[in-house]
């Protein structure tokens, strides 16, 4: 699981306008996660938890949840260019030429009919990104918590953040006393 965060450590960059970009997107049981990219530099993250509703969703409405998710949050960046959609479901790849448009999933390809999108499978085990950001929430279920009064006790102990403090209230840090705790 940890290796899987790894991959949203990469710095974000600013979108050149020159730079054609590409999506990959993702769904889990519990949330669906979405990457703007250009030459495999990342532009944006995007992430959000499902609904109550939405968890009784299948695979295939998850992803193409997603998709429109991920085509809504980064609109200003594609509408009216052609750019590359990866994502991890390979039924998705025909999303855009389902001629039955009934229902939810019928609405969203509606809705991705004004993009100009390339959807390519790309394996889970390579879109790592996107698949990090869906499970995002999984991880902060198993996060502790910790109180106040201990962040407070924490912040007390820490040598920089003492330092700091008597630098904020003008006090002399020539005096050892103030750096070191007694």
């Amino acid at each position: 699981m940890v290796s899987q965060f790894s991959a949203l450590r990469r710095v974000l960059t600013y979108p050149d306008p020159s730079v054609d970009f590409s999506v990959s997107t993702d769904a889990s049981n519990k949330a669906i996660g979405a990457v703007l990219e250009q030459n495999g530099k990342v532009v944006a993250y995007e992430s959000r938890v499902l609904t109550k509703t939405e968890e009784n969703y299948s695979t295939y409405e998850l992803e193409s949840l997603a998709i429109v998710f991920a085509l809504k949050q980064f609109r200003q960046y594609l509408l009216g260019r052609k750019f590359k959609l990866f994502c991890d479901h390979e039924p998705l790849k025909w999303v855009l030429d389902n001629k039955t448009r009934n229902g939810r999933v019928g609405r969203w390809v509606l809705q991705l009919l004004e993009f100009d999108i390339d959807i390519i499978y790309r394996s889970g085990s390579e879109n790592l990104s996107a698949d990090a950001l869906s499970r995002i929430c999984n991880l902060t279920e198993i996060l502790p918590l910790i109180s106040e009064s201990e962040m407070r006790e924490a912040q007390r102990n820490d040598e920089e953040i003492r330092i700091a403090y008597h630098i904020a209230k003008n006090e002399r840090i020539e005096d050892q006393s103030i750096i070191k705790k007694k």
